[in-house]
């Protein structure tokens, strides 16, 4: 069975750009035909299905492993999640509905200064070059280093994307490393992956989202940290820009995620 849902999630992720989304490119057939073809002579509405459900739970299991570090998962609770996702929920709704949860606060709350300096250092330096590219837009107080002060609602995490200037804005190294050096790895984990949401909506809007991918995708494999999925891992620009091109916005945003998430917690010495 492992070997199995290992297939499919390459199939997702990997084999695309050559056969998956041929679709795009000619404009015709539907981007499950060749995974059809693979699983199932009947072609059926049902395999599709089945074969995105099956997709969703790999990705579930995955945020679960990275982003949480947990191994052990509630079915009950798995199972909401995965039955959201195969009704239309996206991939970043369902992971800011984890990294601003309760549960979430509670592991920054039972784990403060966990930070090692490898993983300060990354966290600070990623913060520091988006806000030259952002100076108006990411913000910190001396409080940011804090753990979650409350869950966010739906809405509330749309503006979660440091949209407000405080009055006293900490920049600079030594000022966030004061800031955060008694934090949470989780505390790090949740505010890093907003500060590159943020990077993604704004280069989309923009229409650069494709080249800003590759482009960070290329710098973060160069840090040798496994990502999961062989084909991931290629330091290749050419090939992730060829990827990005034709695959959802959505899954994009996941693939930026997991590699942040992922090199955090090798620095971190967390096993994912």
């Amino acid at each position: 069975m492992q070997k199995v849902s290992h297939l499919i999630l390459l199939i997702f992720l990997g084999l695309g750009v050559t056969l998956f989304f041929t679709h795009k490119r000619n404009n015709k057939g539907n981007p499950f035909e060749w995974v059809e073809k693979a699983f199932s002579p009947s072609q059926s509405i049902e395999t599709k299905e089945g074969l995105q459900a099956q997709f969703n739970r790999e990705i579930l299991q995955e945020i679960y492993r990275v982003v949480l570090l947990k191994e052990v998962i509630d079915p009950r609770e798995f199972s909401q999640w995965a039955n959201a996702l195969n009704e239309g929920a996206s991939i970043e709704g369902v992971y800011n509905g984890f990294t601003h949860s309760s549960f979430f606060r509670e592991l920054e709350q039972s784990s403060l200064n966990t930070v090692t300096p490898e993983a300060l250092r990354f966290f600070i330096y990623e913060v520091l070059q988006a806000q030259k590219q952002f100076p108006d837009l990411i913000h910190f107080t001396e409080q940011s280093g804090e753990p979650l002060a409350k869950p966010l609602s739906t809405d509330e995490m749309a503006e979660i994307h440091f949209s407000k200037k405080p009055d006293l804005n900490v920049s600079g190294e030594e000022e966030l490393k004061k800031v955060f050096k008694k934090s949470s790895i989780f505390t790090l984990k949740r505010v890093l992956g907003d500060v590159f949401l943020l990077q993604a909506k704004k280069q989309s809007e923009v229409g650069l989202f494709s080249r800003w991918y590759s482009e960070n995708v290329f710098r973060l494999n160069q840090l040798g940290v496994d990502f999961g999925v062989s084909l991931r891992n290629k330091i290749d620009m050419q090939f992730h820009q060829s990827w990005v091109e034709n695959h959802p916005y959505d899954l994009a945003i996941w693939e930026v995620l997991n590699r942040v998430h992922r090199v955090l917690n090798a620095l971190n010495k967390k096993t994912q």
